[in-house]
């Protein structure tokens, strides 16, 4: 009996920690020693970001959606502002490096670099 709590929380627990991916990858899995968040805030909410991750993947402009990162529920996943997308980054094994913003049109667009972390 314990085997199979065992067993299943197991699966539960792996199931959640894939539950964000870029590009058909986990987050924690990115096969990239550096990647840049770049996150968008959204039209009528200046406070959420959409997140795209460029870890050197786009080599045309009709493979850009294979940056953002996706949630469990196969949608774009938003985040209540670059804090909390990079704590996300964070528990997933990757760590701050520098970050710059800029704005475009009424749109502002922050810029993150992270490197993954030494194990």
């Amino acid at each position: 009996m314990k085997n199979i709590i065992f067993t299943i929380i197991a699966l539960l627990s792996l199931n959640f920690s894939f539950s964000q991916t870029v590009n058909g990858f986990p987050l924690s899995d990115i096969p990239s020693e550096y990647i840049e968040l770049v996150g968008a805030s959204k039209m009528l909410k200046i406070h959420q970001v959409e997140l795209y991750v460029d870890y050197g993947q786009i080599s045309k402009v009709s493979e850009q959606k294979n940056g953002w990162v996706i949630g469990e529920d196969g949608k774009k996943m938003s985040f209540n502002g670059m804090m909390g997308a990079i704590n996300l980054l964070s528990e997933n094994g990757w760590e701050y490096v520098n970050n710059y913003s800029i704005t475009s049109g009424n749109a502002n667009v922050y810029r993150y670099l992270m490197k993954k972390k030494d194990n």
